[in-house]
């Protein structure tokens, strides 16, 4: 596209072409309005990320295949993922529970895949589109507020105007900066560090992907995920309220961690880091948020939707970011882009989401306790009728949607009441 074209007016731009902004642009594809999607970085590009694909996230790609045909057997067939066949719970005492996400009724689908070649496979979906033009190496600079819309200038001189303005550029969001509607609240705040290895020993031919809690980050936990070739996705996450606590830095607690400690000590003691240790911030769903405004919309981590208890953020991207393309077409229809207008946009995703993020929040606090989580997995791990409960909700035909939702489980108890 050449900077004529960028100093055209067009009906939306939407500034990130990760998982939220390309769900955008192909919500505005279905329905033949045009958009302009932009993106810093050119793809495929690295993510820090730790990398898991839930069943949730595989059933939104399958629902992409209308707009985006082919996309579903792309995912499938990419040799940069590998099966997840269940959840290894380790507590700080060294309790563990396994949860096999495999049963021979059902086979539910979760996959760890860096986001170097997941983001890249989104991206593609949208090129060549009759719809969406694709800009990357465009680093936002200014946002200006005009007549009818937006002026958006890069880091290169050249110029954007939109009648709307979708931000779908991630946690520490350009979008949300330059409108000044950026918060950062360490209290619904994650910091994390992640590294990639190979040579860390396995204990089974099909590692299950491992969450291991450690005391000196809870609620927060180490996470280990197996990746293709051997290698596996390594990192450590905890409140940014709470890093004052520790005497230490965070990345130096992973390192020490996956040294000592008794059962990771002698798996890592042949593995080797494939990179220098990074760092991320995620931003919690644990507050409401604005994530509208007069002419415009943020989804994704820019509007901070991760779960907080899981730290998944990949679903709630997709599915807001759908959310924003779908509220951008109806604001186009109707001629209605005012602050009140877009307020439907903010219903939706909360309706949807906040039941289950204000639950993630609660149990996250909840496993703030060495001797809750203890309980917790020596209650499955003793008792059988927990044990059955759980092979039957497996079989449950909505476990693949709702598997990393905490209000789902309490229903299934018969502790929560299920409306209608």
């Amino acid at each position: 596209m050449t900077s004529a074209v960028l100093s055209a007016r067009v009906p939306v731009a939407i500034v990130g072409a990760g998982p939220a902004g390309v769900a955008a642009a192909l919500a505005i594809e279905r329905a033949g309005l045009s958009c302009l999607l932009l993106d810093k970085a050119r793809f495929p590009r690295d993510k820090i990320c730790g990398d898991a694909l839930s069943p949730d996230v595989v059933h939104q790609i399958d629902d992409l295949e209308s707009i985006a045909p082919g996309i579903g057997a792309r995912f499938r067939a990419s040799r940069a993922k590998i099966e997840m066949p269940g959840l290894r719970v380790v507590s700080p005492t060294g309790k563990v529970f396994d949860m096999e996400l495999r049963h021979a009724r059902r086979r539910l689908e979760g996959y760890v895949m860096p986001r170097l070649e997941f983001d890249a496979l989104l991206v593609d979906s949208v090129r060549g589109a009759r719809n969406i033009e694709l800009r990357e190496n465009w680093t936002l600079s200014t946002v200006e507020r005009e007549d009818g819309g937006w002026l958006l200038r890069s880091a290169e001189g050249e110029e954007v105007r939109c009648t709307l303005l979708i931000g779908a550029d991630g946690v520490h969001s350009v979008v949300a900066k330059k409108l000044g509607v950026y918060e950062l609240d360490r209290r619904h705040h994650c910091a994390a560090m992640r590294v990639y290895c190979e040579g860390v020993e396995w204990d089974r031919p099909e590692p299950l992907i491992e969450l291991h809690f450690i005391r000196d980050v809870l609620p927060g936990y180490l996470w280990v995920f197996p990746l293709p070739g051997g290698r596996a996705n390594v990192g450590i996450g905890m409140r940014s309220d709470q890093l004052s606590q520790l005497d230490k830095p965070l990345r130096q607690v992973l390192e020490e961690t996956l040294r000592n400690h008794p059962q990771l000590g002698p798996r890592f003691a042949k593995a080797r880091m494939l990179e220098s240790i990074k760092g991320m911030g995620i931003p919690l769903g644990s507050k409401k948020r604005r994530l509208s405004g007069a002419g415009y919309l943020l989804c994704g981590d820019a509007a901070s939707l991760v779960d907080p208890l899981t730290g998944e953020g990949i679903g709630n991207a997709l599915r807001s970011g759908t959310y924003a393309g779908e509220q951008a077409v109806r604001a186009f229809r109707t001629g209605k882009v005012g602050a009140s207008d877009l307020l439907d946009y903010d219903r939706r995703v909360y309706g949807v989401l906040w039941g289950e993020l204000r639950l993630s929040a609660l149990v996250q606090q909840w496993f703030a306790s060495t001797r809750r989580i203890d309980a917790l997995l020596g209650l499955f791990e003793r008792n059988p009728r927990f044990r059955r409960w759980l092979d039957r909700m497996l079989l449950d035909d909505s476990y693949m949607t709702h598997w990393n939702r905490p209000r789902y489980y309490l229903r299934k108890l018969g502790l929560l009441k299920t409306a209608g």
